[in-house]
């Protein structure tokens, strides 16, 4: 179980970071003119809301089982 710990803190950062390029990424979408990039922006926003909720739900469920 320490393992997972370790894990799980040394990859917080890495998340974060990857999380924040995807949100600038999905943003710099959303703002083109173009119709087909809004809506593959907004596609992606909903996969981005979907994705996080997994990857939330995962994480709280590591941190109850490794208490």
């Amino acid at each position: 179980m320490e393992k997972m710990k370790k894990a799980l803190l040394i990859s917080s950062p890495l998340i974060l970071a990857v999380e924040f390029y995807c949100f600038s990424w999905i943003t710099e979408l959303l703002r083109q003119q173009s119709d087909v990039a809004i809506l593959i922006g907004i596609a992606l926003t909903c996969g981005f809301i979907t994705g996080n909720y997994f990857l939330f739900k995962y994480l709280l469920t590591k941190k109850q089982t490794t208490k």
